[in-house]
C-alpha cells in the first residue's frame, strides 16, 4: 500500500519504529498551532499522542500514516479513525488529525498524498466521509482545507467566563 511517484517522498502506514519521530512531528504541529490555542495544553500530550499512534498499530479502524524520504527521515505524518459520524447517525466518517508536513516540504503535495491514502484506507471500512478540524483563525490551514473538499459542517465558539460574566451584567 505505500506509494511513492518520481522524486517524491514514500507515503505508507507507520510502524512502531516510526513512532519517536511521529512524536517530534506531533510536537512541531503543537508549536504551530499555539498561536490559535485558546486552551492550555497538557504537558503529558505528546506521550498521549505517542500512546494513541501505538494503539493504532492494533486497531483495524485506525491508522497513522508517514511520509519519508529516501533518507528515511519522516517529512510528514496524518492520523485517522473511522468511527459513527455524530450520536444520531450509525453513518461511519474517517475522521482526521494530526496533519502535519514539515516546512521545507510543505507545498508540494505531501499532505495531498498523505489525505489520499488515508481516504482509501476510510474506503475500505466503510465511510462515506472525512471529517478535521481545525482552529478558524488559522486561515492558510482553512484554505488547504476547503482546496481538498471539506466545508464547515459546525462552529464551536469560546468566551472566557469573565467576558461572559461582564456581558450578563
Amino acid at each position: 500500500m505505500a506509494e511513492r511517484g518520481p522524486g517524491e517522498v514514500r507515503v505508507r502506514p507507520a510502524g512502531e519504529e516510526d513512532i519517536p519521530e511521529a512524536g517530534a512531528l506531533f510536537e512541531l504541529l503543537d508549536r504551530f498551532q499555539s498561536e490559535w490555542r485558546v486552551f492550555t495544553a497538557r504537558p503529558t500530550l505528546r506521550k498521549e499522542a505517542e500512546a494513541r499512534y501505538r494503539a493504532a498499530l492494533e486497531d483495524p479502524d485506525a491508522l497513522l500514516i508517514v511520509a519519508e524520504e529516501d533518507s528515511g527521515r519522516l517529512v510528514g505524518m496524518a492520523f485517522g479513525r473511522v468511527e459513527p459520524i455524530s450520536s444520531i447517525s450509525d453513518e461511519r466518517v474517517l475522521d482526521v488529525s494530526n496533519v502535519v508536513v514539515v516546512p521545507t516540504r510543505r507545498r508540494g503535495g505531501v499532505a495531498r498524498r498523505l489525505l489520499a491514502f488515508a481516504a482509501e484506507f476510510g474506503r475500505e471500512r466503510g465511510a462515506l466521509r472525512a471529517s478535521v478540524k481545525t482552529y478558524a483563525d488559522n486561515t492558510a490551514a482553512m484554505a488547504f482545507w476547503r482546496s481538498v473538499g471539506f466545508a464547515p459542517r459546525w462552529v464551536q465558539m469560546t468566551a472566557s467566563i469573565d467576558e461572559l460574566r461582564a456581558g450578563a451584567k
